[in-house]
């Protein structure tokens, strides 16, 4: 700050155009660092939380798919039938405790990318449908004891001559928030005898 004399010997407290310019411009990258800095913060939050939701949902959708797996039952009229991108089976459907025998089919639909699950009572076909989580593809393969190798081996599909098979592994694959492909997969083994 500069003293400036007037001409009745006082002194006058002023500013130059250069000190207003110096300040105003140090205002200014403070201003913009701390606006960059809560952008990103911003950004990376919406970045998280996006990302955070849809592997969310493609985990509670395997959960879902996983118990339903796991309590299958090995029923003559509703066979268990499984393909690369569908599998369907005997379970119990409905709201507990009005629960009762009906078959259970995940697939992916490829309209809507998204993982469904469908149920009805047995023997009638009406299906309830309903869309579980948004994702790009899924793949299901089938676990058995091969009496011809000797050994458990995995395959593409499953028939319900076969009975139920001894595990099913789902490979689910999403999009991320920075498009890139996550890859979840889950191995349900059911118990041998029902």
């Amino acid at each position: 700050m500069w003293l400036v004399e007037s001409s009745g010997n006082q002194k006058t407290d002023a500013f130059t155009i250069l000190e207003l310019l110096i300040t105003s411009s140090i205002i200014a990258m403070i201003a913009l660092a701390i606006f960059s800095t809560f952008s990103m913060g911003i950004r990376a939050y919406k970045r998280m939380h996006y990302s955070g939701l849809a592997q969310a949902d493609c985990l509670l959708s395997l959960e879902k798919m996983e118990k339903d797996l796991h309590n299958a039952l090995n029923f003559s009229g509703i066979g268990f039938i499984g393909e690369n991108k569908k599998v369907s089976f005997a379970g119990l459907v409905g709201p507990q405790p009005n629960s009762a025998l009906g078959r259970i089919t995940y697939y992916l639909d490829t309209k809507n990318n998204s993982l469904m699950k469908e149920e009805g009572f047995y023997p009638h076909s009406s299906l309830n449908s309903k869309a579980l989580a948004s994702i790009k593809d899924i793949a299901f393969r089938y676990y058995y004891f091969d009496p011809q190798a000797q050994q458990y081996v995995w395959q593409d599909s499953w028939q319900s001559v076969n009975g139920i098979p001894k595990a099913v592994r789902a490979k689910l694959t999403f999009k991320s928030e920075n498009d890139k492909d996550v890859e979840i997969t889950r191995t349900v083994f059911i118990p041998a005898e029902r």
